[in-house]
């Protein structure tokens, strides 16, 4: 996964590639303020066919929470929350949560901790 500027310094663009056992796809995020709207929001979609929109919702201090909702790749609507939750050491952990369908119970929820990189250490493109 990556984060950067992009746009003038408007938007963060998030890009990475998701890789597990049932399925493989690349994403691309961007997050942005809507000046019109004023409100923060994220446009995000992926190579599998996902496309979801959402809203920077009220955070205590060190957590990022965005309310998504968007449309699978079968057409079915869905529903989430995703966190951005600052930790120890530069460390931020990301959080799914509160998925809507969930195909079963551990698709409900989901966490992997971020560390921070720089570019020389980052892994090659693909």
């Amino acid at each position: 996964m990556s984060f950067k500027w992009a746009a003038g310094e408007e938007v963060v663009l998030w890009q990475g590639v998701y890789v597990s056992g049932e399925a493989d796809w690349s994403f691309v995020a961007t997050f942005f303020y809507d000046q019109i709207k004023d409100r923060s929001r994220v446009f995000a979609f992926n190579s599998h066919g996902q496309r979801h929109l959402g809203l920077l919702t009220d955070s205590e201090p060190g957590k990022l929470a965005w309310k998504m909702s968007g449309v699978r790749p079968d057409g079915r609507l869905e529903r989430f929350v995703i966190e951005f939750v600052e930790g120890p050491d530069g460390k931020v952990t990301f959080n799914i949560k509160d998925r809507s369908p969930a195909d079963d119970k551990r698709d409900e929820s989901a966490s992997v901790v971020l560390r921070r990189t720089d570019e020389s250490s980052a892994a090659p493109a693909r």
